[in-house]
C-alpha cells in the first residue's frame, strides 16, 4: 500500500554573508518566501543561542541521559543567561555586552565566595572593570537572600 507523497518546497539562499548556501526545506507551500525565512532565522537564533550557553557553562558532558535531566541542565543555562542580563542592565557602559564577555569581565574569579557562617562574601579582585561593579546601587550592602535563610550576600572588593 504507497502512502501519499507530500510535495516539499526547497529555497536556496545566497550571498547572506556564509561562503556555501543555506539550503531550506519545508513543507509549507502558503506562506511567502520572506516569512518562511523569517521563522526560520528566529529558529537558527535560537539554536545559535543555546550553542553558545553550552559552550559559556562548559556542557560539553550533560548531566544525565535522561531526558529530564538534560532539560534541567538547559533551564539552569537559561537562567543563568537570564541573571546575566539582569545585572548587565545595571552595569554602566556595559548594559549590551555578551553573557561570555559579562562573565569574562565581572565573574571569571576563582576562589570569590566565602561562607563565613553568618553570611556568604564574595570577594571580587581589583580589575578594570571593577568599580563599574561595586557601582551599581542595588549591590551595595548587604543582599537578604530570602531562600538562604536571609542570610547576607556582601561584595568586598579585595586589593
Amino acid at each position: 500500500m504507497l502512502k501519499s507523497v507530500k510535495k516539499l518546497r526547497q529555497l536556496i539562499i545566497k550571498e547572506h554573508e556564509r561562503s556555501e548556501p543555506t539550503f531550506i526545506l519545508s513543507n509549507n507551500e502558503e506562506l511567502k518566501p520572506k516569512d518562511l525565512l523569517t521563522i526560520y532565522a528566529r529558529r537558527w537564533h535560537i539554536e545559535s543561542k543555546l550553542s553558545k550557553l553550552v559552550n559559556l557553562f562548559n556542557r560539553n558532558v550533560l548531566s544525565s541521559h535522561i531526558i529530564v535531566g538534560i532539560y534541567f541542565d538547559f533551564l539552569w543555562m537559561v537562567i543563568a543567561d537570564s541573571l546575566y542580563h539582569l545585572l548587565a542592565a545595571d552595569l554602566q557602559r556595559f548594559e549590551k555586552l555578551q553573557t561570555s564577555s559579562q562573565f569574562r569581565r565581572f565573574m571569571d574569579m576563582p576562589d570569590i565566595v566565602h561562607y563565613d557562617g553568618d553570611g556568604f562574601n564574595f570577594k571580587i579582585r581589583k580589575r578594570n572593570a571593577t568599580p563599574v561593579l561595586m557601582g551599581v546601587e542595588k549591590l551595595k550592602g548587604d543582599i537578604k537572600v530570602p531562600w538562604l535563610g536571609n542570610r547576607p550576600l556582601r561584595i568586598i572588593r579585595t586589593a
